[in-house]
């Protein structure tokens, strides 16, 4: 197993399920440290174990043996700059923190995330990589006994980061085919509000 596939491992272990190297390795049979040197790229899995691992991550075998097909699946177009995919984690965050309309510190991320699939101990982490997509940012800070408490907000609204994921810069500014993709989405959701929203967002200036 080469290093780099070991990199994707730790990566979706962390940041898709806010889980560690023990509970991997309990849901595979196998010790931590036999996990452990999966990601380290000491070891390779058996081919069962690949496809568990798959199953587990809910990613294919080929994203895994290929971390370059697993970058580029994970990554959208560009629109001015590049727009990274979320990760399952990553969208429970970015859903809790686009439905309260107010920034949150980590403490109320976790305190409000009650579906959560993640460890309350990896908050900082998703919040670190959620920066990092440029989908995050500090918005101001809250005096919390003798400290302050970052608070983060998002950058963009949940429609504009499904069209930026979806479409090119070149794309978004084609009448024709975001009028196509615009009647198509909202017939199936019958939200005029959320018609309303796409309509400003898909408008040429």
């Amino acid at each position: 197993m080469s290093v780099e596939m070991g990199n994707v491992l730790r990566d979706l272990r962390e940041y898709s399920l806010g889980v560690s190297q023990s509970e991997i390795a309990g849901m595979l049979h196998i010790d931590r440290s036999t996990y452990s040197n999966y990601e380290l790229g000491k070891t390779e899995p058996s081919i069962a174990n690949l496809k568990r691992l798959s199953e587990i991550f809910s990613v294919s075998c080929d994203e895994l043996v290929n971390p370059q097909q697993y970058h580029h699946m994970r990554t959208g177009k560009e629109y001015g700059e590049e727009m990274e995919v979320m990760t399952k984690s990553e969208k429970q965050v970015m859903t809790l923190l686009w439905n309260s309309n107010r920034p949150l510190s980590c403490t109320e991320i976790v305190a409000l995330s009650a579906d959560k699939t993640w460890k309350d101990s990896y908050v900082h982490a998703l919040i670190k990589s959620l920066m990092k997509k440029g989908v995050v940012k500090i918005d101001s800070f809250e005096l919390v006994s003798r400290g302050y408490a970052r608070k983060f907000a998002p950058t963009v609204d949940r429609y504009e980061y499904c069209l930026r994921c979806e479409f090119s810069e070149k794309e978004l500014h084609d009448t024709g085919k975001m009028t196509d993709f615009f009647n198509t989405f909202w017939s199936c959701t019958g939200t005029a509000e959320l018609k309303e929203r796409i309509q400003e967002i898909i408008q040429v200036k």
